[in-house]
Order: structure tokens, then sequence, then C-alpha cells
């Protein structure tokens, strides 16, 4: 069996003294989908906002494609290709969707291949 893509080991987050995710291990095999389910306050934002890299992890370890990105700054982890997808429909309400789809070519690197990007996600 192959390395999986995201790989959560006993990760602990907390706001202060509050615990708001308490040793969460979970693999995100290549080519699947994995859901968290739980009731609200049960700390799932929490943990996606961790392996973005919006929260420092307080004990534990976060791997993406085998790279240690545990504590790395999310603009970081961004560039190695994992973000988050808000749940909310009214992140950019001002915009319109090919607007939203180009700030996903904010960053330096992906800037030069907008074009090919777009063409790829129309069809």
């Amino acid at each position: 069996m192959s390395e999986p893509m995201l790989k959560v080991e006993d990760v602990q987050t907390r706001y202060g003294d509050f615990i708001a995710v308490e040793s969460a291990t979970l693999d995100v095999p290549q080519g699947q989908i994995v859901s968290l389910i739980g009731a609200n306050g049960a700390g799932k934002s929490t943990l996606m906002d961790t392996v973005a890299g919006l929260h420092k992890p307080h004990n534990g370890k976060i791997y993406f494609k085998g790279e240690d990105i545990t504590g790395m700054p999310a603009e970081k982890i961004v560039l190695r290709g994992l973000s988050l997808v808000p749940q909310g429909s009214r992140c950019f309400i001002r915009m319109s969707v090919e607007d939203n789809l180009i700030m996903g070519s904010f960053p330096k690197a992906a800037r030069k291949s907008v074009n090919d990007t777009l063409e790829y996600e129309y069809t």
C-alpha cells in the first residue's frame, strides 16, 4: 500500500488552555475522499484549519505527500497544493465565478499557467 496523500498523527490543537482537537489521527489515501462527521463544536473545522496551517498544532504531526508540514504557514502549504474550500457560498460575493477561479493563481508560481488552468477547469 502506498503512502497516504495526507497523514495526521495524534494532532492536538488548543485555543489557549482549551483543547479544541485532541489526538486526531487520520489518513487520506491518494485518490480517495474522506469525510469528517461530528456535532457542532466537535473540532472538525479546527482540525482542517490546523492541517491547512491556519492554526499550529500543540502536539502531533501532519504530512502532505510525504512531507512534514506540521506548523508550516498556510501560504507555504497552499504552494504545495493543499488548501481549504470554505463551506459558505459567500466568500467573494462581488466577484464572478471566473474571478473566483483566477484567485487560485494568486501565488506567483501559478500565475504563468492561469489560462491553461482555466481552460482545464472549463473542460
